[in-house]
């Protein structure tokens, strides 16, 4: 997903954190016809980014360690509980059973991992959409 995001900017739009991300470094001629121009060049380069300046750099989308984060997590995926009343309740409401129930899928997740989600195929992340979370209310009335 990195490597998108993070591309050559001509693929795709570039992502909105790298603004202050980016490293930008200028050599002496390039200061110098900025000078020229009035352009103050200390303003625009930033030699702490951590990411290469997409500008310019057809390598930018090369295979590398940049993109490569930790993917491991703890997810609770799914969760059941239920209550089946007693039978001496349940006769009251004509019934030989009754049960209550909820039952959760997706319920957290937690990761230092980036991405939208960390359970990825194949270990690729494309950006695709997380898992959803849901919840599920029943009753199981037996007569």
């Amino acid at each position: 997903m990195r490597e998108r995001l993070e591309g050559d900017g001509t693929s795709n739009a570039l992502a909105t954190y790298m603004a202050d991300n980016v490293w930008v470094g200028y050599t002496d001629v390039v200061r110098d016809a900025m000078l020229a121009k009035g352009v103050n060049w200390m303003e625009l380069e930033n030699r702490n980014g951590t990411i290469p300046n997409p500008l310019g750099s057809p390598t930018n989308t090369e295979n590398s360690t940049r993109f490569i984060e930790d993917g491991s997590y703890l997810r609770l995926k799914n969760l059941q509980v239920g209550y089946t009343l007693p039978k001496n309740v349940t006769e009251k409401f004509r019934c030989s059973r009754l049960r209550f129930y909820l039952t959760a899928s997706n319920l957290f997740t937690i990761t230092k991992y980036s991405g939208y989600d960390p359970e990825v195929g194949s270990g690729v992340d494309y950006g695709n959409y997380p898992q959803s979370r849901t919840f599920t209310f029943g009753l199981n009335a037996t007569f």
